[in-house]
């Protein structure tokens, strides 16, 4: 390769090369893309390109659009690199000056034509509390896909050598290919046939239960359920009595109807702050769930938020529809509601 052509690829793959790709979600929006940075990797357990980067794997880079000459120096970069088979004419020092060139932008952050949203790239609104929405527009990366795709099929042979089995995981000749670029992929990327082909798991690991639910409460908040028969007895028993002055045989009756619903609710709090303590590990960050403590502890600082979350769920509870449709559910007057407050916070 001459010293001019040399240089020429080399400012190429700097300003073109990119790990994320918009035209990867629509190929007729404008070019642009992102090229993540060594500050950017993440230590998570699931598959992403800044997971595989924080275990010192290179996620393959791609160009943004087929302009001119871009899918040539390219194909010129797969082979300097040793991606794909090089030509006779390519020296040793022109594959290492390319080579050192490619695993130092690898790991450089750059973004281009991203200063506006294009509206033909799907958009999520994710909450972010009090703050209110940021809008996030998921990219791909072809280089990603690849790699899973290489991953998948090294594993699929050495099943197949070892075993002698059909696989669990690979590509299924039922599925359709995915249109990539439409009918010139190339114009997309040099990478984006590996996304054209979707995997297929059939067996798929499953998320330890207990794990799920310790994460479930931990982002997600403690959400504690009444029984439905301590529910249905309070219901019948609160109809019975509705015309009837509340005296101290009512009240004792009353009372010993709802402290079983508070008995049940703490047996769950307690059981969830088991679940949490025993996958404490997994958590990115603790976190103080008022509700929780409130069942935890039995002072009687917590003793309004229990009354009050036992109203609401009281107040919520559904037990069916009449024959109009309309829902049956308990039904408090305000003098109700106060006495009810009154009796929950003592217990």
């Amino acid at each position: 390769m001459e010293s001019a052509e040399h240089q020429i690829l080399l400012q190429w793959m700097d300003e073109n090369l990119f790990h994320f790709s918009c035209k990867t979600i629509n190929s007729n929006v404008r070019p642009g893309g992102v090229r993540l940075g060594a500050e950017q990797v993440l230590d998570l357990p699931y598959v992403s390109v800044r997971t595989l980067m924080a275990e010192g794997k290179q996620v393959g880079l791609d160009y943004l659009v087929n302009a001119g000459k871009d899918a040539t120096y390219f194909k010129r970069v797969r082979q300097l690199i040793g991606e794909i088979d090089a030509l006779e004419s390519d020296t040793p020092d022109a594959k290492n000056s390319v080579a050192d060139k490619y695993l130092a932008i690898i790991t450089q952050h750059a973004e281009q034509g991203l200063h506006t949203v294009s509206p033909r790239l799907r958009q999520l609104l994710i909450p972010q509390g009090a703050a209110g929405y940021v809008a996030i527009t998921p990219l791909a990366s072809a280089g990603l896909s690849e790699h899973i795709s290489a991953v998948s099929r090294k594993r699929q042979d050495a099943r197949k050598i070892k075993d002698n089995q059909s696989p669990t995981i690979g590509f299924d000749r039922h599925v359709n290919s995915f249109s990539v670029g439409g009918s010139n992929p190339q114009n997309v990327g040099g990478r984006v046939r590996s996304m054209s082909r979707p995997l297929v798991f059939v067996n798929v690991p499953k998320l330890n239960p207990k794990l799920r639910a310790a994460f479930s409460l931990h982002y997600n908040g403690f959400r504690p359920s009444l029984p439905y028969d301590m529910v249905r007895r309070y219901g019948i028993w609160q109809k019975d009595v509705q015309d009837k002055n509340m005296t101290l045989a009512l009240r004792a009756q009353e009372s010993s109807l709802i402290s079983p619903m508070l008995d049940a609710v703490r047996n769950q709090a307690q059981k969830a702050e088991r679940s949490i303590h025993d996958y404490a590990d997994e958590f990115l960050e603790p976190r103080q769930d008022a509700l929780l403590e409130a069942f935890l502890s039995p002072t009687r600082n917590h003793a309004d938020r229990r009354a009050q979350w036992l109203l609401n769920a009281l107040d919520s509870f559904r037990f069916g529809a009449n024959p109009d449709g309309t829902t049956i559910r308990l039904s408090f007057s305000p003098e109700e509601r106060r006495r009810l407050h009154q009796l929950i916070t003592e217990l």
